[in-house]
């Protein structure tokens, strides 16, 4: 079952790809992604995350569904220094870059990708809603992670303000989705996507804690976000507004969450 649910998601992205590949080079990417730090999007906390208990030099890092290796190579770029540095996907992308490292493989055979390979940090950005398996996932994470190392999880809020808004007038949350072709069920003006996302699993705020605890996991830090988009029309909606409004109001009500933690 679980080889059949690796090749399942592999399809889903592959078409994802093949339809995004004319678009897509290392300095397209890089150019259009670095409005996640100037615009406090996800990655601009997790560089903050990363600084505020990694410092700015660490040994070895993996981007787990790293793709291009853009977040790494951003992170570079803000002062983050890395010495061992890999992405981690299911595909190796056409356009490589002489960092970070890149690995064709899946979540669930780190162990095996790695051998007897630690590592200081592992980033899973907005990767945990995309799996079949996150309990088979987390465990693999756990045994990669150096004794006192760090995981960074982002991931959507189920129980933001917003969701919550937008189940009352018969919506979908945000993050939620019921088909794997088109986005049903969600406001149109708001629906920054053409296509869906392959979200499966999703957690609220109380949810993602336990269950890293669970695993043998110290909640260093877990709050939330506004969502952020690279649209400026989009960054002006009123929804991106009061999910930002939000989320600064109560460290739970945000669309976005981020989770340190460190293996104990």
């Amino acid at each position: 079952m679980q080889e059949k649910e690796v090749n399942e998601i592999a399809d889903f992205y592959d078409r994802l790809k093949q339809i995004d590949s004319a678009k897509r080079t290392l300095e397209s990417e890089l150019e259009g992604r670095r409005y996640e730090i100037i615009n406090h999007g996800i990655l601009y906390y997790i560089m903050r995350e990363i600084k505020r208990f990694l410092g700015n030099n660490i040994n070895s890092v993996l981007n787990a569904g790293g793709d291009l290796g853009i977040d790494l190579i951003l992170l570079r770029e803000n002062g983050i220094n890395m010495e061992n540095a890999y992405s981690l996907d299911l595909f190796l992308p056409q356009y490589q870059n002489d960092f970070p490292k890149y690995v064709k493989g899946s979540i669930y055979n780190l162990t095996e990708i790695f051998k007897e390979q630690k590592f200081d940090l592992v980033i899973l950005k907005e990767v945990l809603e995309h799996l079949f398996d996150p309990d088979r996932a987390i465990e693999e994470l756990k045994s990669i992670t150096k004794s006192g190392g760090y995981i960074i999880i982002t991931t959507p809020n189920l129980s933001s303000i917003i969701n919550r808004i937008l189940l009352l007038f018969g919506y979908l949350p945000m993050s939620y989705e019921v088909s794997t072709r088109r986005v049903f069920g969600k406001p149109k003006r708001y629906n920054y996507r053409e296509g869906a996302a392959g979200h499966i699993r999703i957690f609220t705020f109380k949810a993602i804690r336990e269950f890293l605890e669970f695993y043998g996991f110290e909640i260093k830090n877990i709050y939330t976000f506004g969502i952020s988009s690279s649209d400026v029309v989009s960054e002006k909606s009123a929804i991106i507004k009061m999910d930002r409004f939000f989320s600064k109001i109560n460290k739970k009500w945000g669309s976005s969450m981020i989770i340190v933690a460190k293996k104990i």
